[in-house]
């Protein structure tokens, strides 16, 4: 049995609006995590009721505080109602380091690097 079968299964959740929701994840993922900048007025509206990527980009911090909020891939509410929203970075979106320690070099920033860190590090 599948994830997705599990979930209907478990959950009685209705076909298709597991479906809809498999199908608009990885879109909102991509959205999320884009590289873009909104203007202030869009994004203060959009982040009401969507995860922006600036709104994302604070969970990939460096500080342990940031990274432990804005965890929502689809819809913002969750953060607020588990308080763990974090309207900006402590140092602005310019002055935020992303990333994990030992990875801000450039050595860390190759993809033959990325794709082998996971089994290299903590050796």
């Amino acid at each position: 049995i599948g994830y997705t079968s599990a979930v209907i299964l478990l959950t009685g959740a209705p076909v298709v609006a597991v479906l809809l929701y498999e199908l608009a994840f990885p879109l909102t993922s991509f959205w999320a995590h884009a590289n873009a900048r909104l203007a202030p007025g869009l994004e203060r509206r959009l982040r009401l009721l969507l995860v922006t990527p600036d709104m994302h980009r604070t969970h990939h911090s460096t500080l342990p505080e940031e990274q432990d909020s804005n965890f929502g891939g689809m819809f913002a509410a969750w953060d607020r109602l588990c308080g763990t929203y974090v309207a900006e970075p402590r140092g602005g979106h310019e002055g935020m380091r992303i990333g994990l320690d030992g990875t801000a070099n450039e050595n860390g920033q190759h993809l033959g690097r990325m794709l082998a860190d996971p089994f290299i590090r903590g050796r």
